[in-house]
């Protein structure tokens, strides 16, 4: 996942770089694979990490917030297009917005479900102390 967040982010800076032209199809590609890992791996990363039973209800929260970056986003490049006459900021913003993504990617920890799942093997689990 740190490597989907970092191709997104490292993606935007090849915009400033040489014919625009030309890193366009680059920027696609490269923003293009970055985020379709990215989609695919938060279902996986999400089970993994907190377990099948409370996916659904997780990815309603994750959807619903990564819908509502996706709507405004673009609103806020635009607005600051139309102040500064370039994309320099809007660009720089979502380039830090992805580092901010790849850098909370570093505080997943997978080894509490592993504890968990552990836990619900055990054969204490489970049954009252009666």
């Amino acid at each position: 996942m740190l490597i989907a967040f970092s191709a997104v982010a490292g993606a935007v800076p090849l915009l400033f770089v040489g014919d625009l032209a030309k890193m366009a199809y680059v920027f696609a590609f490269v923003f293009g694979f970055g985020m379709g890992a990215d989609y695919m791996l938060i279902p996986l990363v999400t089970a993994d990490c907190f377990g099948v039973r409370s996916l659904g209800k997780l990815m309603g929260i994750i959807i619903t917030t990564d819908s509502l970056g996706q709507a405004f986003t673009p609103v806020i490049v635009g607005r600051l297009f139309d102040l500064h006459k370039n994309y320099n900021l809007g660009f720089a913003l979502v380039a830090a917005m992805s580092v901010a993504g790849a850098a909370t990617v570093l505080f997943i920890r997978p080894d509490r479900a592993q504890a968990r799942v552990a836990l619900a093997g055990s054969p204490a689990v489970g049954r009252s102390a009666s």
